[in-house]
């Protein structure tokens, strides 16, 4: 939650943490994790340790039990060829992410990929030079709405019965 806040700094913090403190075998803990820091690398410009990290992400999630997450690793690997400006691998991992939680019945997290695929569509945000040059809106609040969208938020699927 503090990444998808813009709380670049903390969010790495608690997620160095997070690893350190969990098991390896943690699948949960170490998909989280690895996702945060990979997208935190991009943006410091660290391209090839961030997909280093993603394909990382990408093999635990394939070995997971939660059929949601293979779809999360996507869509954390979107986001990186997208602070990349990849469009067309951001598109294409995008739509992976979209098609893995369709099949699971993930619909609110299909619905969430969807938004940011259109608002990465209309973004310019790009890693060059090693750092991350973002478009400011209109205000120049960083934790505006329109920014803040742009991250990955954590959905709360309803229970199953």
């Amino acid at each position: 939650m503090l990444y998808a806040l813009g709380r670049y700094e903390e969010s790495e913090q608690w997620a160095v943490r997070g690893l350190e403190l969990g098991s390896m075998d943690d699948v949960a803990t170490q998909l989280f994790g690895l996702s945060v820091r990979s997208r935190l690398l991009a943006r410091k410009g660290e391209l090839a340790t961030a997909l280093s990290l993603a394909e990382r992400v990408d093999a635990l999630a394939a070995s997971s039990e939660d059929p949601r997450d293979p779809g999360d690793a996507a869509l954390n690997r979107a986001e990186l060829m997208h602070l990349t400006g990849d469009r067309a691998k951001a598109e294409a991992m995008t739509q992976r992410a979209i098609d893995c939680y369709q099949r699971n019945g993930a619909v609110a997290r299909a619905a969430r990929a969807r938004r940011l695929a259109a608002q990465w569509a209309g973004s310019s945000s790009t890693v060059s030079g090693g750092a991350l040059s973002e478009p400011k809106d209109a205000t120049g609040d960083p934790t505006s709405t329109t920014r803040a969208e742009t991250r990955i938020l954590p959905d709360i699927e309803p229970p199953t019965r």
